[in-house]
């Protein structure tokens, strides 16, 4: 006992000394650089599917690593940028990605619920180059009346999910579910159709009026 208390002084000093090691070895390695995220290689934009070649990991220290992050790109390549675009170098966390395919992705992306995805004639608008995903559109087409066939609007604020590209001729639109059938009518019977890009954004066009019929034309025309 009396040994205890004559080196009590030296005990304490050495229960001190393990602590304060402990902490520090804690604090040191929460600050090291050793945990694997997932970074943006280059500027993602919404509706990419991701590849190896879009990402790169480097290492951050335990305590700056947000929990929705991603360790190795095997866990986000196929998925598809939803929330963003994602700028080049930076972190890439769950918020960003959807587990659905691209078109559907950007279908959620741009378009209001309740809203179908439809591909359009191939061709069909093809001289307007500089249209964007996301801008408002008008469809117009050939559709029959009472006084014989003439040309209309199918379609106004459809929106654009895809543009034609190498592999593809064809736009593919949002519209409102019941204009689905309509637009859909076009390719199944491989008409022509022209797309017009107004200088406002008709979605409460789409969103209100109704698909145009024969009787809608024929109203048109004796109301002129």
């Amino acid at each position: 006992m009396e040994l205890i208390k004559r080196n009590l002084p030296l005990v304490i000093a050495v229960i001190i000394a393990l602590i304060a090691s402990t902490l520090i070895y804690t604090i040191v390695k929460a600050q090291t650089p050793n945990v694997p995220v997932v970074y943006a290689k280059e500027i993602l934009r919404v509706g990419l599917t991701l590849e190896p070649n879009h990402l790169t990991v480097k290492y951050l220290p335990a305590s700056a690593v947000p929990s929705n992050t991603f360790r190795s790109v095997d866990q986000v390549i196929g998925s598809t940028v939803y929330n963003g675009p994602i700028v080049k170098d930076n972190v890439i966390t769950s918020d960003h990605l959807s587990t659905y395919g691209s078109l559907m992705s950007t279908l959620n992306t741009f378009a209001p619920e309740g809203w179908t995805a439809v591909e359009l004639p191939g061709g069909g608008g093809g001289g307007m180059t500089g249209i964007k995903r996301g801008e408002a559109v008008d469809i117009y087409g050939e559709v029959m009346s009472g006084q014989g066939s003439v040309i209309g609007k199918i379609c106004g604020g459809a929106l654009v999910l895809s543009m034609p590209n190498e592999n593809s001729n064809q736009f593919i639109v949002a519209v409102p579910d019941r204009y689905a059938p309509a637009v859909a009518e076009l390719i199944i019977r491989d008409k022509s159709i022209t797309l017009t890009l107004p200088n406002t954004q008709p979605i409460i066009e789409a969103a209100e009026k109704s698909p145009i019929t024969e009787e809608t034309i024929e109203e048109s025309i004796g109301g002129e």
